[in-house]
């Protein structure tokens, strides 16, 4: 299309810029929907072991500042947990064409999502103090690996951040813990709740909360929630973000980590939730046992249980004790 000009590894985005340390290996175009979050196009920085790739958006306008901007985009990397994911940065630069005046606004770590997961980036670029017009991606050292980055949009940074990355940390039958990662300068921030399919804004509860994590209590056991969390700068509130639909009782396994669960009547479902539509290369661990010693356990549900490692499946181990420092029965 008029987007991107070239061919094959060398097919690049019209009106942008890049350098490399190494010319074997560069950003550039990759096509096919699979690789891609919207479309069938994405920016590619593959392999970069012992060098570095810098993507440049171009120049900015004579009076727009950088920190005013924001930037939003979509990221996702490819390499097992065996490889070295390097590091993937935002900064600015004064000149184009001379990687040392890359000034890092911000690092990036997505080293926990599965492979080709995409996670929403929200940056902030208030914190810069200089005069750059020039914004720009570096990925380095990435070692049988790579980066994805795509759905770019530069924006005007608002007065109060939004928060992101907001989920569920644990969900008991009447209290769900919450966490958000705040990218701007908010120290306090609003939750609001109702039972699920309210409208952001009128929900029925509302806690001010004083950490990025934080517990709402007094809830409903088995009862289905949504909450949304907004920033609160003082003389100005951000977006609301969300929802995080929760059933007390139910814990939604993520795409990677683990967690325990002692909460009776409880329900786990993978990361899709009770829609069952999950995400692959998947690798959750979920650690179940009576609150009290000596209690049974009762485990009943539908899926795929394999006793050992298979694609397209899960796996139920029993072990002896509490938690899994016990033998394995």
């Amino acid at each position: 299309s008029g987007l991107y000009n070239g061919s094959n590894g060398y097919t690049y985005i019209v009106c942008w810029d890049r350098l490399q340390s190494d010319n074997d290996h560069f950003a550039y175009v990759g096509s096919g929907s699979y690789y891609a979050h919207g479309g069938s196009h994405f920016l590619d920085f593959h392999y970069t072991p012992n060098c570095w790739d810098i993507a440049i958006l171009p120049e900015l306008g004579a009076n727009i500042n950088a920190s005013d901007l924001m930037i939003t985009f979509q990221a996702c990397h490819s390499g097992s947990s065996t490889n070295t994911l390097g590091t993937l940065e935002i900064g600015v630069m004064t000149d184009k064409t001379n990687d040392s005046t890359f000034t890092v606004v911000d690092t990036i770590d997505i080293s926990a999502a599965g492979n080709y997961s995409y996670q929403e980036q929200i940056i902030s670029l208030g914190n810069y103090a200089g005069t750059g017009k020039y914004i720009a991606f570096r990925v380095s050292n990435c070692i049988n690996c790579g980066y994805y980055i795509d759905d770019i949009l530069l924006d005007l940074r608002p007065a109060c951040m939004q928060p992101l990355y907001f989920s569920e940390v644990s969900v008991a039958n009447t209290s769900v813990t919450l966490t958000w990662d705040e990218i701007g300068d908010a120290t306090a921030w609003n939750i609001q709740y109702d039972t699920a399919g309210f409208t952001a804004g009128t929900g029925a509860g509302t806690v001010a909360a004083d950490s990025t994590t934080f517990t709402v209590t007094g809830l409903t056991n088995l009862t289905s929630y949504d909450f949304y969390v907004q920033s609160n700068c003082g003389g100005a509130q951000s977006e609301w973000v969300g929802p995080v639909s929760v059933i007390t009782g139910v814990l939604n396994m993520g795409t990677s980590g683990s967690d325990t669960l002692t909460t009776c009547d409880a329900i786990i479902c993978d990361d899709g939730g009770a829609a069952g539509n999950y995400s692959q290369y998947c690798d959750y661990t979920v650690v179940v046992y009576p609150s009290t010693a000596d209690e049974g356990l009762q485990i009943t549900g539908t899926g795929t249980l394999n006793a050992g490692y298979g694609w397209g499946g899960s796996h139920l181990y029993f072990y002896e004790g509490v938690g899994t420092d016990g033998a394995l029965i």
